[in-house]
């Protein structure tokens, strides 16, 4: 029976996903795009940073040729994109469709802690888990495919909490329909997609019936997946990094080795044995059955991961969203425990129990609002400074290769669209030369050293480090109010 304590605890928890969602949606109205989303802006549009100024859009197979040479991605977010941009160029209609894959996502551990526990109140308070959390939440309105993946992770665990209880045509067609899907998102997600099949070959495998159905539902399952992954690899990732070559701005365990004695990954190495032991036991406690598509799927991708980072084909940072999907795992195994943890209290007499759970969640919130409007509260970027600057004033405008996509979008298609003449005839925008028509060598390409003799020449610069590149000249210029990368000279002012 629900009491009327119950409900209002859960009117409560209602209310406070409506302000937690109404804050992170608030970051929707950031208007500026760092250097990975804007490239990912001008792949939608079947262009890249490197076209010229008002060039015309392409179509779809102009998306997935400037996806392979711009991208480390295989595209599909590209692709979704493309046609979700139609509807409009405003940075909070972009914003909006990795929002949604968020906002799924949420709904999805809500979804998993209901099954999981059979309690409504513990499923919602699950839901505030990838909420509250300032790595995963930030990939809410991120313009790349994180969002999406995050939502394939959820997704993944689903299909398999699905076929564990039961295997029929359609469920193994929806499965493998839902992974091949996500696999589009990032390549990191195929990683869990092919332990997650390991999985569901298994469960086939374990089915009773005849070995003649048994191999019909592997062929179901199966064929989509290698489909896709055939297809991603001819269409993405031949022409991108096909050696899973090392990015060197990320951590690897294979060139930082000890990075894995590291406070947090000791504390992950704990609860990745932890889970291991406890995975062991599923297969012959019933109280831990439910559980064992969770801890397989953990425990495995996060070894998979480990061993790629040693060889040297994957990163390895927690606190990076290049590992996002160990991250999401640990989260939908940290929803788990605090619901075994809670189901007790929940189940008591009384009302003092809303009582703590409702103010340490506050408390939670209270102390994460920074994180979760992490991006709203920023005044100092790209937008804010030429909202603040009549930069028609400069004849000369020269813009590196980090700003060069986000300036472009400002006059093409942002606040300050076909308004001003002298763009783009005052600019000089740097191009990164990744890729050339007539020279189609697979992997992406560091851009060409700056000319600094040539860019000094210019009235205004747009440079990430002035004074790495040029620490001789570097006192002749002075930054513009509220920047940090507009430099001007000390004598134009």
């Amino acid at each position: 029976m629900i009491t009327d304590s119950t409900k209002v605890f859960r009117a409560v928890l209602i209310i406070l996903y409506i302000l937690v969602f109404g804050m992170t949606a608030q970051n929707l109205r950031y208007q500026d795009m760092h250097y990975d989303e804007a490239v990912q802006f001008w792949i939608s549009k079947g262009l890249n940073p490197d076209t010229a100024p008002f060039s015309p859009e392409g179509d779809v197979r102009d998306v997935i040729e400037n996806n392979r040479y711009y991208n480390l991605d295989p595209g599909g977010f590209s692709i979704m994109l493309h046609y979700w941009s139609m509807i409009s160029n405003h940075v909070i209609m972009l914003r909006l469709l990795p929002f949604l894959f968020f906002t799924a996502a949420v709904g999805g551990f809500i979804f998993l802690a209901r099954k999981w526990s059979g309690s409504i109140d513990i499923a919602l308070l699950a839901g505030f888990i990838p909420l509250l959390i300032p790595l995963v939440s930030d990939m809410s309105i991120e313009l790349r495919a994180y969002s999406m993946e995050i939502l394939g992770i959820v997704s993944a665990l689903m299909v398999l909490q699905h076929l564990q209880r039961r295997i029929s045509f359609p469920s193994l067609i929806a499965g493998s329909a839902a992974i091949s899907f996500f696999m589009f998102s990032r390549y990191s997600y195929v990683i869990v997609a092919f332990v997650a099949s390991l999985y569901v070959c298994w469960l086939i495998l374990n089915h009773p019936g005849k070995w003649a159905r048994k191999m019909a539902y592997l062929a179901v399952y199966a064929i989509p997946v290698l489909a896709t992954l055939t297809g991603i690899y001819f269409l993405s990732m031949v022409h991108q990094n096909p050696g899973a070559e090392p990015v060197s701005y990320i951590t690897y365990l294979k060139f930082s080795p000890f990075a894995i004695l590291e406070p947090l990954n000791i504390a992950f190495m704990t609860g990745l044995t932890a889970a291991a032991a406890l995975l062991y036991h599923s297969f012959s406690y019933e109280n831990l059955k439910k559980y064992s598509p969770l801890l397989y799927l953990f425990v495995s991708a996060s070894l998979v991961f480990l061993i790629l980072s040693f060889l040297g084909k994957h990163p390895w940072d927690l606190t990076f969203k290049q590992n996002i999907s160990v991250v999401v795992l640990l989260l939908l195994c940290m929803a788990a425990l605090a619901g075994e943890l809670l189901k007790p209290l929940l189940e008591s007499q009384g009302i003092t129990k809303y009582y703590l759970i409702t103010g340490f969640l506050l408390l939670i919130i209270i102390h994460q609002q920074d994180s979760i409007l992490s991006r709203y509260s920023v005044k100092e970027n790209t937008f804010f400074t030429l909202l603040d600057n009549d930069v028609s004033r400069y004849e000369k405008i020269y813009v590196d290769l980090g700003h060069a996509g986000y300036v472009k979008y400002y006059f093409e298609y942002g606040p300050q669209r076909n308004q001003h003449p002298f763009y783009p005839e005052n600019f000089t925008l740097q191009i990164s030369h990744r890729y050339n028509r007539k020279n189609r060598e697979p992997g992406l390409r560091s851009p060409e050293a700056p000319d600094m003799k040539m860019i000094l020449s210019h009235d205004l610069i747009l440079f990430n480090d002035l004074y790495a590149q040029a620490p001789k000249e570097y006192g002749n210029w002075v930054l513009l109010p509220r920047s940090e990368t507009f430099w001007i000279k000390r004598t134009a002012e």
